[in-house]
């Protein structure tokens, strides 16, 4: 589904999954410049920019202007939390076992993030 067919509150809380998603910890800055182009169907950056600010003045997100910084707020962790982790997708990617495919693994694959994909080694859960 293009993104410009999705409502308004649903793409918050599409914005607010791919904070979290790309936070390692409560209260990390994450770059703007991340957020706006996470998404390959996001229409335009103006529209990602926009939802930030709407979703600063009820906050959910905190920005940090001077220094393009972007961080889930204490009612964005709140929001989340009743949304539930149980809507996070998974997904079964098969690689073999070699030092070469460890690299996507541990930093990830942009289809990883763009899809909101949890991973799991299958030797593991982590």
């Amino acid at each position: 589904m293009k993104i410009d067919a999705i409502p308004v509150a649903k793409k918050v809380e599409l914005m607010l999954e791919e904070l979290r998603d790309r936070s390692s910890y409560a209260g990390e800055w994450i770059s703007v410049h991340e957020i706006d182009t996470s998404f390959d169907s996001w229409p335009n950056t103006n529209e990602a920019r926009f939802l930030m600010q709407i979703s600063e003045k009820t906050s959910l997100v905190e920005l940090d202007y001077s220094h393009g910084k972007i961080r889930l707020g204490p009612a964005g962790w709140a929001q989340l939390e009743q949304l539930g982790a149980a809507s996070a997708a998974v997904a079964f990617v098969a690689m073999w076992f070699d030092p070469q495919t460890s690299d996507v693994f541990e930093n990830g694959h942009p289809a990883f993030y763009r899809g909101r994909l949890r991973l799991y080694e299958g030797d593991s859960r982590r």
